[in-house]
């Protein structure tokens, strides 16, 4: 009960930002399929920084190299003026594919609601909700509860079938909005430049052994030494340290090492975005409409529980005439108490609905008392229910009663709980208005035949549907 409870307000809190979360990721899911589509190719195992930049002399004069998120290098010339994307299979250069209006402003709301800090803010609580959601929902499916009707179906399947894909999408997201607090915890800091340099007259690129050493696949950035300053030097990052490179002697001038964690962050963007990972962008895309799919057919659930509700006198005991008692363990028997409750008002009857524990001392204009219950273990009472049978002695109840039990047959004592509820009340003096009832394993046809009989035993026609 308490998990059904914090599931459902706690999608009503977040769902609206879980949905533009959803919505804007899967038009990024989208982009990055597209993206990945038209990237070159990996770079080859054994392709060195210096023999690639070296490659690239015939183009232009090179300043700078940089390595997306998706994978794809992109090289910036000084002459003649431009960027470029190179195939590293053959230095051939490509049209740099800038973001669309949309897709831009996709990334930002995605990132902060356009917002800035208070909208990172927003949307990693958001995310952590989703997490929390899709533990609460797996909680409830592992403890048994099920529910009827097809929306109710189908959002158990969304949920079942697309947890792992929403939960590796919150998860990587709250790690990015970490990354995105404390940035220099995780990119690290860069060295100072180094305080004299070799002079001498520069190597060719591809002899610069630092470079050499480096692999294309390990790079993130190079900034080569401008042609014009006989002090600069190559400025070289990769996944694990940022280094200064001596232009003379081809060696490192100063170096430092980039935090571990830096290397876990590049790998969540990467699966976050589905930025050259297909494997992950597709799933993570479907899981993204799942996202939607689950906050609408939620949404419909609450809208009914609440319409059914809303004609119920909960708490209201003093009024009512009729008295609905629930004894749930997982929660699932509420469902049909609700459903009853409503059919009961729309009949004209004030009823109020509570959990067996909930037992009033006296209900004095209630002309029934109605008992849906399930057993928990070998014929005791469920945690809705645990001290009704306590409670029972001292109150005065209404004059009649039915008890509808829900269990299973091959059970030790099947609906031994309510056969004992039966048993006390009627010992206790109230008219049963039906034998006691059994259902297995929640069977709505014999839930419907129940209902059909205690309408007619209460002198009132059934409403169909």
């Amino acid at each position: 009960m308490l998990a059904r409870q914090f599931h459902r307000w706690l999608g009503l809190i977040a769902g609206p930002f879980l949905v533009v979360l959803a919505v804007t990721g899967f038009m990024l899911a989208i982009d990055a399929i597209a993206e990945q589509r038209a990237r070159p190719a990996e770079a080859p195992a054994g392709l060195s920084v210096a023999e690639f930049t070296a490659s690239l002399a015939r183009h232009g004069s090179l300043e700078r190299l940089v390595v997306t998120p998706a994978g794809a290098i992109v090289a910036q010339f000084t002459a003649p003026r431009r960027r470029a994307v190179v195939d590293p299979a053959d230095g051939s250069l490509h049209p740099v594919v800038e973001a669309g209006d949309p897709i831009r402003m996709a990334t930002e709301v995605h990132r902060s609601l356009m917002l800035g800090g208070p909208g990172r803010v927003i949307l990693a609580l958001g995310t952590a909700a989703g997490l929390l959601l899709t533990a609460t929902g797996l909680l409830r499916l592992r403890r048994g509860e099920r529910g009827d009707g097809t929306v109710r179906r189908l959002h158990r399947r969304l949920g079942l079938v697309f947890a792992l894909p929403i939960a590796v999408s919150a998860a990587t997201g709250l790690g990015l909005a970490a990354v995105a607090v404390f940035p220099l915890e995780v990119d690290g800091v860069r060295p100072a430049f180094p305080a004299m340099l070799t002079e001498g007259d520069r190597l060719p690129v591809a002899a610069v052994e630092a470079l050499r050493a480096v692999a294309v696949r390990d790079l993130e950035e190079l900034v080569l030494p401008r042609p014009d300053d006989p002090e600069d030097g190559y400025f070289l990052a990769t996944a694990d340290a940022y280094a200064w490179i001596d232009p003379v002697d081809g060696r490192i001038a100063a170096t430092r090492q980039r935090p571990a964690v830096h290397r876990l962050a590049t790998a969540m963007l990467r699966i976050h975005a589905g930025r050259g990972v297909m494997a992950t962008a597709v799933p993570l895309g479907l899981g993204a409409v799942a996202v939607v799919a689950l906050g609408l057919t939620g949404l419909s659930l609450v809208d009914g529980v609440f319409r059914r509700r809303r004609h119920v006198v909960s708490g209201s005991s003093i009024e009512a005439d009729t008295i609905i008692l629930v004894g749930s363990q997982r929660g699932t028997t509420w469902s049909f108490a609700e459903r009853l409750a409503a059919q009961l008002v729309e009949l004209g009857h004030s009823v109020d609905l509570a959990a067996m524990n909930s037992l009033a001392s006296a209900y004095p204009n209630a002309a029934r008392l109605l008992v849906l219950t399930a057993t928990h273990g070998v014929g005791e009472a469920p945690v809705s229910a645990a001290r009704f049978l306590d409670r029972l002695p001292h109150a005065k109840l209404p004059p009649a009663f039915a008890v509808l039990g829900f269990g299973e047959r091959d059970a030790v004592a099947f609906c031994g709980f309510a056969e004992a509820v039966h048993t006390v009340l009627a010992a206790a003096g109230a008219s049963p208005i039906l034998p006691l009832h059994r259902i297995h394993r929640r069977s709505e046809t014999d839930y419907a035949a129940w209902v059909e009989r205690l309408l007619v035993a209460l002198g009132t026609k059934a409403i169909s549907g």
